[in-house]
């Protein structure tokens, strides 16, 4: 049910595929290339990630735990679609108590989620987005560039972002 996943850090020419218009970074794997890689590795016994490599695996993590949750099987909403957004975050942002500092790379990211349902189906489809990247970002108060952008976005109805709280204390 995967119907598609950029990976933002994966380099020009990678063999995941190329970036998702109108952005110039990173991969996009469409559902049709998941599913590809799904039937080769049951065929040849080798894992579909092996054949479609992100820039950024880690088994178990938050984002992927969240999306079972929600759009999983056994999830809330069981035969929703599912996309997903690897974040490319710099080396400084990666640390669990960092800010994150290139929000623009979650703007894209928004942006991308939201209109993805429209260019997959030739209409505004209800949307809800889930924020897990792992670190902390700007102000928790409304006030920062990030959170005004994202409350723009949700001016068009039908969308919806949650955001994961953290662990972290802050």
């Amino acid at each position: 049910r995967f119907v598609s996943i950029w990976d933002q850090g994966a380099p020009k020419g990678s063999p995941l595929g190329p970036p998702p218009a109108p952005f110039s970074d990173g991969a996009e794997i469409t559902g049709e290339r998941m599913n590809r890689a799904l039937e080769w590795s049951r065929t040849h016994k080798v894992g579909a990630t092996d054949l479609l490599r992100q820039s950024s695996q880690r088994a178990g993590a938050h984002g992927t735990h969240v999306a079972s949750i929600a759009a999983g099987s056994n999830g809330v909403c069981p035969e929703a679609a599912i996309a997903g957004v690897l974040i490319a975050l710099t080396k400084d942002d990666q640390t669990r108590h960092a800010s994150l500092y290139d929000s623009t790379r979650l703007a894209h990211a928004v942006d991308y989620l939201f209109g993805l349902g429209e260019r997959l189906y030739g209409r505004r489809v209800p949307t809800v987005i889930n924020i897990s990247i792992g670190t902390n970002g700007h102000a928790h108060d409304g006030t920062s560039a990030i959170s005004q952008w994202i409350d723009a976005a949700l001016m068009t109805a039908g969308r919806c972002v949650c955001v994961a709280a953290g662990n972290a204390g802050q």
